[in-house]
């Protein structure tokens, strides 16, 4: 006869020696003895039961047969309607009993009775147990596959990680390259991972497959994830219009402006906004393990605190094993750090795992005073000290990493001036060249500068018509134009491109009050702005390979096309050629579109953010230079994989990865 009763923390050596019982029976065909003892210990140590109990909640239940314990059976409430079966065992000798049914049986009228509605059950099950066959004849179904990192080399515990966070004591703090780091780290230890920020501020974005736009840290994200960017993994952005006003897009598509005061006035807009992005990162969760969070700016916005949607709010909805990124090359570590811990809520404060003190210049080793300084003061385990580095080359985010590139002209390379302008978008298009060796690139808005260039390209803008003016007030207009005189490459991508033409025109006032203005008049073209917004993938031809040798332009015969290039568009506007200009596109698409518009090879534009990352068309930027540096290849693919994993070395070996395993499982 079966017997049940719910167990204490006085119960937890029964439950060790239960354990130890019922482990090697069931695992010793499937795991190595190191791999036994170790996720013994790390599961059934008296502190590690002791922990599932009182802090993680996690109900356990003694399992009796005739009166002798038998079994045990632990429960987790993983949210709102989730509960997961934690841990079901019996002694082997019982197998075949019933004693499975009766656990399970138990269980779920345990979870009626504190849970009067509907609710879902969970468990996790290694694939090689053959108690898979039991459960699924109970009523489960194989939901998920996983892999489960176990020490000493092993993997194959099908067991759902938690999802972890990175938050941070400010902005520019070092969360979004740490969160690529982890996400490459999960991806080399065999899980499945996959970013989330459930709201981002900037004006680098990207399309995704499906045609969404998302921003571009999350795309990098995604990237050292080795997945392809989907706009779940970044359902709120907020690309800035001004001073006071952002686009919001939700779910990759904008649903209209807004001010800051209204944007974060609107209690009933943000808890809708809020809803949105949990079911997002329910969406990635359940597809991927684990979700690698990133928090936004600093988690110690007292003002911002009951509107917050992607801080510690959405760690406690996610229930996410937390950690908090300082930057210590700014200064003023210790009062950052001990003041962000001592303004969270104990609520918030429980699900806080750990401080990583990021930027360190210098021998790490002196900071282990510090470490413990830290240690001391907020009672949390410093779990990494990672060291400044120069010579790994991640996409940043933030537009202030503008101000640590080059910002002149340096002699034995193409020199490449890219327009700085206010409000940039997409400035990632031109990372490729700081890292091709044939090219210096900086951005100036010194005309002196820009002259001196053989190249200036001119970026994105947010909003088109005013930056144009505002070039063409301090005199930078004039000097594109004088660049384009001299015979010197003059290229525009996206609003830049827009700007090339002879008019730009926004009847519906879609950008502001400036109905229309001119443009530079480099290329014979008018662009309408208009409401809809494009973002979509494209695979193409370039073309301008083929127009030098005379078998485009101005030829009968037909012409088959190699659509080997990749690229993105996010615009608003259409762009036209004026009166008899002839059509002269920079690239033909794979569905039969065409796309920007091409003078010669010393002046074109186009609509595609990313071109430049096909070796095609650096090459043919690269082209008419007699540098000695322009006959080198460059991969940019694989030097973005190499850069993933030495960012996952360094992070690997200045943090304590076995701690933050600990606290995902």
């Amino acid at each position: 006869m079966f017997s049940i009763k719910k167990a204490t923390l006085a119960d937890c050596p029964l439950i060790r020696t239960l354990a130890s019982n019922i482990w090697e029976p069931t695992y010793g065909s499937i795991l190595s003895r190191e791999q036994l003892d170790y996720m013994f210990e790390m599961m059934y140590s008296t502190e590690s039961l002791q922990k599932q109990m009182s802090e993680l909640h996690h109900q356990f239940f003694i399992i009796y047969a005739d009166s002798v314990p038998s079994g045990y059976l632990s429960i987790e409430t993983v949210e709102k309607d989730l509960y997961e079966f934690q841990k079901i065992y019996s002694l082997p000798s019982l197998h075949g009993s019933g004693i499975g049914r009766f656990i399970i049986e138990q269980g779920i009228t345990y979870l009626k009775t504190i849970h009067p509605g509907s609710f879902t059950i969970e468990l996790n099950v290694n694939r090689h147990n053959p108690a898979v066959g039991f459960y699924k004849h109970m009523g489960f179904h194989e939901h998920a596959t996983r892999d489960f990192h176990i020490e000493n080399g092993g993997k194959g515990m099908n067991v759902r990680l938690k999802p972890i966070m990175f938050v941070g004591t400010c902005s520019d703090a070092g969360k979004s390259v740490i969160n690529a780091a982890f996400c490459r780290i999960f991806k080399q230890d065999g899980y499945h991972p996959a970013p989330f920020k459930a709201q981002n501020m900037s004006l680098n974005s990207y399309s995704t497959p499906e045609g969404g736009e998302m921003g571009r840290a999350q795309v990098v994200q995604a990237e050292a994830c080795g997945i392809a960017p989907h706009t779940d993994m970044n359902p709120v952005l907020l690309k800035p219009t001004n001073d006071k006003n952002s686009q919001v897009v939700l779910n990759g598509r904008p649903v209209g402006n807004m001010s800051a005061r209204d944007y974060f006035g609107m209690q009933n807009q943000k808890e809708e906004l809020f809803k949105e992005a949990t079911e997002a990162f329910h969406r990635l969760e359940s597809r991927y393990s684990p979700i690698v969070l990133e928090g936004a700016g600093s988690i110690s916005e007292l003002n911002l605190r009951d509107r917050d949607i992607t801080n510690m709010r959405m760690a406690e909805q996610t229930g996410a094993a937390t950690f908090l990124v300082a930057d210590i090359d700014r200064g003023g570590v210790f009062g950052s750090v001990y003041g962000t811990i001592a303004l969270l809520k104990p609520e918030e404060r429980a699900l806080m795992k750990g401080i990583i003190i990021n930027k360190f210049r210098g021998d790490v080793s002196l900071f282990d005073d510090g470490r413990k300084i830290i240690e001391d003061l907020t009672g949390m385990p410093v779990v990494g000290v990672i060291p400044w580095f120069c010579d790994i080359k991640i996409e940043e985010e933030d537009s202030v990493a503008l101000d640590m590139k080059h910002n002149t002209y340096r002699d034995g390379k193409i020199n490449v001036a890219i327009i700085l302008l206010k409000r940039m978008s997409n400035f990632t298009d031109f990372d490729i060249l700081d890292m091709d060796p044939r090219f210096n690139a900086y951005y100036t808005n010194n005309i002196d500068e820009i002259e001196k260039a053989e190249i200036t390209l001119n970026p994105a803008p947010k909003k088109t018509l005013s930056d144009l003016q505002s070039l063409r007030a301090c005199g930078i207009a004039d000097a594109i134009i004088r660049a384009h005189k001299n015979g010197k490459k003059v290229i525009g991508i996206c609003g830049g491109y827009q700007m090339m033409g002879a008019r730009l025109e926004d009847p519906e006032a879609i950008e502001g009050n400036l109905p229309a203005v001119p443009g530079l008049g480099l290329l014979p073209q008018c662009t309408i702005i208009e409401p809809e917004k494009i973002t979509r993938q494209s695979a193409f031809a370039f073309l301008p390979g083929l127009y030098k040798e005379g078998s485009c332009k101005g030829g009968s015969q037909t012409v088959s096309y190699d659509y080997g290039c990749r690229g993105y568009e996010i615009h608003m506007g259409r762009t036209t050629p004026l009166g008899d200009a002839p059509d002269s596109p920079v690239a033909i698409l794979d569905d039969g579109r065409t796309d920007g518009y091409y003078l010669d090879n010393t002046c074109w534009g186009s609509y595609m953010h990313g071109i430049l990352d096909n070796p095609e068309v650096l090459d043919n930027l690269a082209e008419g230079f007699d540098k000695d540096t322009t006959d080198l290849p460059f991969d940019y693919a694989a030097f973005k994989e190499e850069q993933y994993n030495k960012l996952a070395a360094l992070v690997k070996k200045h943090v304590d990865m076995d701690y933050i395993y600990r606290q995902l499982l």
